[in-house]
């Protein structure tokens, strides 16, 4: 059930390029604002894009998701990128550290 919600909340956030808030979402996929704030939380391709300005001076977060691009290839050399080429600075110890006179 929870795909299903969150591909629905995908769809509609791509169709709305300019984005929108929790309370649109909740009104438009007629869902609990709590599922739909969680749903949307737990994607990993949602964002929020600014702020709006709603009543009693608080902001509402206006939320977009990213829109793949059509042609991505994959990097030949995926293996030459690990992360474990990447070397960390040693500790030095307390005596090591010390500056001698």
């Amino acid at each position: 059930m929870r795909t299903n919600c969150t591909q629905e909340i995908r769809a509609l956030l791509r169709a709305h390029s300019d984005g929108m808030t929790i309370e649109q979402v909740v009104w438009a996929v007629k869902r609990d604002k709590a599922n739909v704030k969680k749903t949307i939380r737990a994607m990993p391709d949602a964002y929020i894009d600014r702020w709006e300005a709603v009543p009693r001076k608080q902001y509402a977060a206006v939320w977009c998701v990213v829109v793949p691009p059509e042609d991505c290839p994959r990097p030949e050399n995926v293996d030459d990128m690990a992360v474990s080429t990447v070397s960390k600075p040693k500790r030095q110890g307390y005596k090591s550290a010390q500056v001698q006179p």
